[in-house]
């Protein structure tokens, strides 16, 4: 059984401070296949100064520079891509072609990203918008208001 009791906060794994467990579940077999420690708000916390302390640095960084860690991240999904699917079969109970499928879209964002940085890339001038102006027309598609336009509910009715 897998026991998760960290998070990742300010670049390494650290003890979480919140004390409520969760049960994993297979939910083909009903066996309990790992226990994971819920955050609480001070793990928060420490999560949100890390992210605010490392913002003015990250702000700073080149598109190249950011275009490298998502490729070390697509790197990484990929080196670790069967141990994924192992997982998203167990926890989910989704077929491993289907498992193998979504993991691989998870690993394939990392690479769009990379070249919507390249299309979006931001040109520095005074006096346009906010610094700049994107090029595409992507950057509300791919930012919070996609997302939140993907997630928000809605109710199809069908004869």
């Amino acid at each position: 059984m897998k026991i998760v009791s960290q998070h990742f906060i300010n670049g390494r794994f650290v003890e979480s401070h919140g004390q409520e467990t969760v049960d994993v579940h297979n939910p083909a077999t009903g066996e309990l296949i790992g226990r994971s420690t819920r955050g609480d708000a001070v793990d928060a916390e420490r999560a949100i100064a890390a992210a605010k302390a490392a913002f003015p640095a990250w702000s700073t960084t080149s598109l190249e520079e950011r275009k490298r860690y998502l490729q070390r991240i697509a790197d990484a999904l990929t080196e670790r891509m069967d141990e994924l699917v192992a997982t998203t079969v167990a926890e989910f109970g989704a077929p491993p072609l289907f498992a193998g499928y979504i993991d691989g879209q998870a690993r394939d964002f990392f690479l769009l990203v990379q070249d919507l940085l390249e299309i979006n890339e931001l040109v520095d001038d005074p006096i346009s918008p906010f610094g700049g102006f994107k090029m595409s027309g992507f950057g509300r598609e791919f930012g919070i208001h996609g997302l939140q336009a993907y997630l928000e509910t809605r109710t199809v009715f069908a004869d």
